[in-house]
């Protein structure tokens, strides 16, 4: 892709002060797509440039940026998750559907009001989108997309630009509503995540078995305290005495200087789960023992995320 660094002679919305939109021009792709959150960015088909107008590439470019600015692409990147915790429930992709939906009327919108362009001229800028995209690699991530399947939304966005041109409508008229807007939002998203703490509870279970296996991870039991072997852990460290060990090595005939122990399995459901911690334990002196796992603030983390998230 080539760098685009006149691009915000076209409209003020691409600088910023802490995060000015990088521009792009790209050949692989039939449709204008923003994206990023930290170093947000704008793609836009070079046909773009060529075929649109000044007023016409300004509006296109202003539609982008208001999805960067309204905080779209970062509510895409938290929805996204949302749709991993709760894939299988079928109203989340209608929500999702609405959501990218509403965001173009909301970007259309502020293009008009912004830009000046009228509602009816945007339309047209569309219409034009859709008639000179000649590529053949679709980006189909993009925030506004020209795609087949996506003509009802193309059709609808026509109607309520139709709508606005009709009714009028001034800047600051769209910046009142943004501002309502927001606080319904944010409202909203608060409201839906202080719910979602008091009603969710964790369910895993930390199992309480040793599991040990031999140097080439052959398993010589699944459970040692069930097996009559006395053994512990305090503050995640494996304790076992001399004897308790040596008899355990007879009995499952060990061969190898050490075994390693498995325990404090994180167990989601029956056969899902994982982490926890493994001790490798030498056969001759139980009191040898060196942990495997780690310990720091990643692993920390992805115990968190799998009792209470995943």
């Amino acid at each position: 892709m080539q760098r685009w660094d006149r691009a915000d002679c076209l409209t003020d919305l691409l600088r910023g002060r802490w995060f000015p939109i990088r521009v792009f021009l790209a050949d692989a792709c039939f449709s204008p797509f923003a994206g990023g959150i930290f170093r947000p960015y704008i793609v836009i088909p070079k046909d773009f440039r060529a075929d649109l107008s000044r007023d016409e590439l300004a509006a296109v470019l202003a539609h982008e940026a208001l999805h960067i600015r309204q905080g779209h692409v970062l509510l895409l990147h938290i929805f996204a998750w949302l749709k991993i915790l709760w894939w299988v429930h079928p109203l989340i992709y209608l929500a999702d559907y609405r959501l990218r939906e509403y965001m173009e009327y909301s970007s259309d919108e502020g293009s008009v009001a912004v830009c000046g362009l009228p509602a009816c001229a945007y339309a047209a800028v569309l219409l034009k989108a859709v008639q000179i995209k000649r590529l053949a690699y679709p980006v189909r991530q993009g925030m506004l997309t020209f795609l087949d399947s996506h003509f009802i939304t193309l059709k609808r966005r026509i109607q309520r630009l139709e709508k606005l041109a009709y009714e009028g409508g001034t800047s600051l008229e769209y910046r009142c509503k943004m501002r309502i807007l927001t606080v319904c939002t944010t409202a909203a998203v608060a409201a839906g995540a202080v719910l979602t703490a008091l009603t969710s509870m964790p369910r895993y279970t930390q199992l309480d078995e040793f599991s040990v296996f031999d140097k080439d991870l052959h398993p010589l039991t699944y459970d040692l305290e069930q097996e009559g072997y006395r053994a512990k852990t305090e503050d995640g460290m494996f304790y076992m005495e001399r004897q308790e060990m040596q008899r355990f090595a007879r009995e499952h005939q060990v061969r190898g200087e050490y075994v390693i122990v498995s325990y404090g399995t994180i167990m989601k459901t029956p056969g899902i789960g994982g982490l926890g911690q493994a001790a490798l334990v030498q056969v001759a002196d139980a009191s040898d023992v060196v942990l495997l796992g780690r310990a720091d603030w990643t692993d920390q983390l992805k115990i968190f995320l799998l009792k209470y998230l995943v």
